[in-house]
């Protein structure tokens, strides 16, 4: 006579336990799943490479405009489509940027940082604004990329400044009323003209915006992605 399989209730513990076995073995049954494949196009990798290594060009509040928009055009391999012009004393300041005009040329990547503190800031809208004019009048395109960060700077407060200054005319006029007394200068009296400690101290730290911009001859999505796009 057959023998007929025993069946447990769905609640039992032993379905319980069944169940949890057939689980199990349909796991080690089943396939490893794929590993991820990064979604980075060799083009947008390429664009972060050469946004790193662009050229870059400091402007500060006594840059000169005309000598900065040289340097500027000569990392963007423009210069060739511009009215050439002889070299003067101001191409000085253009090879400070680390551009020079006769090898910016070279290796051009269609890419350059201009970047300044603050206090250049508004040096750096004129330049970048006189550079896209020169592009749009050639028949060139151009994009900007624009962003702010902001630099840690020690400084010294102006309370400080000026309690250093007190204090040194105090220590001075202390000085010559012990002169004019005749004493040594030792007593209750000099313990009250001490110097003090503000000279040792550390300055403060406070952050300085930063601005740069981006000028490229061509789209670069992933500085889109991060600073948003200005066109022609």
């Amino acid at each position: 006579m057959a023998r007929k399989n025993k069946q447990h209730p769905p609640s039992s513990p032993a379905a319980l336990v069944s169940n949890k076995r057939r689980r199990l073995a349909s796991l080690d049954n089943a396939s490893p799943a794929a590993p991820a494949v990064s979604t980075a196009s060799p083009s947008s990798t390429f664009a972060c490479a050469t946004a790193l290594a662009a050229p870059a060009v400091h402007i500060v509040a006594g840059s000169k405009i005309q000598a900065k928009v040289r340097a500027v055009l000569s990392a963007l391999n423009a210069t060739a489509m511009t009215e050439s012009k002889p070299p003067s004393a101001t191409d000085a300041d253009t090879a400070q940027d680390g551009v020079p005009p006769a090898e910016a040329n070279k290796n051009s990547s269609g890419i350059v940082r201009v970047e300044a503190h603050a206090a250049g800031a508004s040096k750096l809208i004129t330049i970048t604004e006189i550079v896209k004019r020169t592009l749009e009048s050639t028949g060139r395109p151009w994009w900007t990329y624009t962003g702010v960060k902001g630099t840690l700077e020690e400084f010294e407060s102006r309370e400080n400044t000026r309690s250093d200054q007190q204090q040194r005319v105090l220590d001075h006029d202390a000085h010559e009323d012990a002169l004019l007394d005749g004493s040594s200068g030792e007593g209750d009296e000099d313990e009250a003209f001490e110097p003090t400690a503000h000279g040792h101290m550390s300055g403060k730290i406070r952050s300085i915006p930063h601005l740069f911009v981006y000028l490229a001859t061509k789209p670069l999505p992933p500085l889109k992605a991060l600073y948003g796009e200005q066109r022609t």
